[in-house]
């Protein structure tokens, strides 16, 4: 739906995954990072039935997973946390609730997963997490990007919008019962959820922020992510072209808040 609006010139700023932002050939105009928005610690994960005590034991096992940008990444990250490879497994390329059903059903061992489906899991004793985002923060992010024309021509518009956020989430830190509240009403939810929700991921201060995009200066965190990400993409065949993180992140409007 952004992206489309954003083809059609109707927005002129996203949030979108990191890695939906870089593969070059989603865009026509490709904008430019100016704000991690939040990273996923704990929201993305791999679910294995009871009696497989680690990512190790899944040798030779069915593993479903989403063969997304998202879903490859998590399984890929997953299996090399044991020194294991896609070889090793048995791979079923399922939507999130196919998967869900075939996990439950027995007919996988494991599930590459995220929220809603995760909390379900979880929450109903099917599984137990084997590896999660919690041990690659700052990996699987939610970027804001803008049109490079508006940086250019309205700067000013956007630090006002980047000024904003920081101060909601000031808001959301100092009290967040009340700005849940206020967040889970637009959504049509319930405060709770939505507080609960926000505990697998982290959302990161201005501070933080410098240190993921870096300065003008000095390269920062997330463009070795960003190129990591990008090798991924295309070792995989999920993109031919990227852009990397020199390419894509530009903190300018974030320096000078």
């Amino acid at each position: 739906m952004g992206q489309r609006a954003y083809h059609q010139e109707n927005i002129d700023g996203l949030k979108a995954t990191l890695n939906e932002i870089q593969i070059t050939d989603n865009f026509a105009d490709q904008p430019a990072v100016v704000l991690v928005v939040d990273y996923s610690y704990g929201g993305d994960a791999l679910v294995a039935r009871s009696g497989i005590a680690d990512v190790a034991g899944l040798r030779g096992g069915r593993i479903a997973y989403e063969e997304s940008p998202l879903g490859s990444y998590v399984l890929e990250r997953a299996l090399q946390s044991a020194g294991l490879t896609t070889g090793d497994v048995t791979l079923l390329n399922r939507f999130p609730d196919d998967g869900e059903k075939d996990f439950r059903a027995g007919r996988a061992d494991a599930v590459v997963t995220y929220e809603p489906v995760l909390g379900r899991i979880l929450r109903d004793g099917a599984g137990r997490v084997l590896f999660s985002s919690r041990q690659m923060p700052g990996e699987i992010v939610d970027v804001l990007a803008m049109r490079r024309s508006v940086l250019r021509r309205r700067p000013d518009d956007v630090r006002r919008l980047l000024r904003a956020w920081f101060r909601a989430l000031g808001d959301l830190q100092m009290n967040p019962q009340d700005a849940a509240a206020i967040m889970a009403r637009h959504q049509g939810g319930d405060a709770a959820v939505f507080l609960s929700g926000l505990e697998a991921s982290h959302i990161p201060t201005r501070h933080e922020n410098l240190k993921l995009m870096g300065t003008s200066m000095t390269p920062g965190d997330l463009h070795r992510t960003a190129d990591q990400l990008g090798a991924f993409l295309l070792r995989r065949g999920l993109a031919r072209r990227i852009a990397g993180g020199a390419e894509l992140l530009d903190a300018g409007i974030l320096e000078s808040l």
